[in-house]
């Protein structure tokens, strides 16, 4: 394969500039234009790329990939369009501003992985380097910077406007009522065929329950308990800890668990997998946080929300200052 690829080059090299290329049918010309303006321009290969990009982002976070292709691509071009245009608008200060964004974007993306070959290997999978993701990251963060000194900082939001959004969405801000335990289970389903077990084993589990319970009420270390009888093999080697929403609870283990004071041990709880001992380690209650501490967060979010509802007019001036064509059928 590495031949080939050399005597391609060759070949390429060594043609006359006047003689027919005879691979040229099969390869898209990369360097054809396929949107320009004033001062700027878009190649098929930089769509192709972000269309690459584009489309192995989606696969591997699951998202739905568009059906229509051709629309998807004139969409992504609107973007790289866009993105040039507010980037020829940049002065020194959004430069220095997106700089300082993209590097910690870029250094938070990159400890998402547990080395730089692992990060180098799912960067490569969407087609580019690293070098190309970092552009492209500054890229898109200095037009945002753009547009945000343009239009953003230029939206008026008032103090009525975010008052009535934070009590139109006070769940936004709640962090509901929780509790962090610790528990030993005694599965009464078998975890080879799923099926229940007899009566008479699970007599003998609730009996050895109860025992432990007693061992547990007389002192004895809980995670010690934990470790040698929990049949929770999520849970036990980690102590039995969990920490659960109020609503994440099955109705019976909510009820007893609430009604617990924290370093209290549970009677034998019977559910639907086995019988549990629960120890609460803690209970944090339902909090909704201030209108005064999110007043800030509101008035940004209202004024992006507006912003955005401007792009349209706003691209469109630009498209027309800078004399756009796209040319991507020609």
């Amino acid at each position: 394969m590495k031949l080939l690829l050399v005597l391609v080059v060759f070949i390429l090299l060594v043609m006359p500039s006047q003689a027919v290329d005879p691979l040229k049918d099969l390869f898209s010309g990369g360097h054809k234009v396929v949107a320009r303006g004033v001062g700027f321009q878009v190649t098929r290969s930089e769509l192709d790329e972000a269309m690459r990009i584009y489309l192995m982002n989606a696969a591997a976070e699951g998202n739905v990939i568009p059906p229509e292709e051709k629309l998807l691509e004139r969409n992504l071009l609107d973007d790289l369009v866009v993105t040039r245009l507010l980037i020829k608008r940049a002065v020194n200060q959004d430069k220095n501003q997106a700089y300082t964004r993209a590097r910690a974007d870029y250094l938070k993306e990159r400890n998402k992985y547990t080395s730089d070959i692992a990060f180098k290997i799912r960067v490569g999978a969407m087609g580019v380097s690293t070098n190309i993701f970092r552009k492209r990251l500054y890229d898109s963060t200095l037009a945002k910077v753009v547009f945000d000194r343009e239009i953003t900082s230029k939206v008026v939001v008032t103090d009525a406007q975010t008052l009535a959004y934070y009590n139109s969405n006070k769940l936004r801000w709640t962090t509901p009522e929780s509790v962090r335990t610790a528990h030993i289970m005694f599965a009464t389903i078998s975890p080879l065929t799923g099926l229940k077990l007899l009566k008479a084993e699970k007599v003998r589990k609730m009996q050895q329950a109860l025992a432990i319970r007693k061992r547990a009420l007389a002192g004895e270390e809980f995670t010690k308990l934990v470790l040698e009888f929990s049949e929770d093999s999520v849970t036990r080697d980690t102590g039995g800890e969990s920490t659960f929403k109020k609503s994440e609870l099955s109705q019976e283990i909510r009820k007893v668990v609430f009604s617990m004071q924290p370093g209290q041990i549970s009677g034998v709880v019977e559910t639907k997998l086995g019988y549990l001992i629960i120890r609460l380690i803690e209970k944090t209650p339902r909090v909704v946080k201030a209108y005064s501490q999110v007043q800030a967060e509101i008035r940004k979010l209202l004024a992006e929300q507006k912003a955005v509802q401007r792009l349209p007019g706003f691209y469109t001036q630009l498209r027309k200052a800078a004399k756009v064509k796209v040319l991507l059928n020609d």
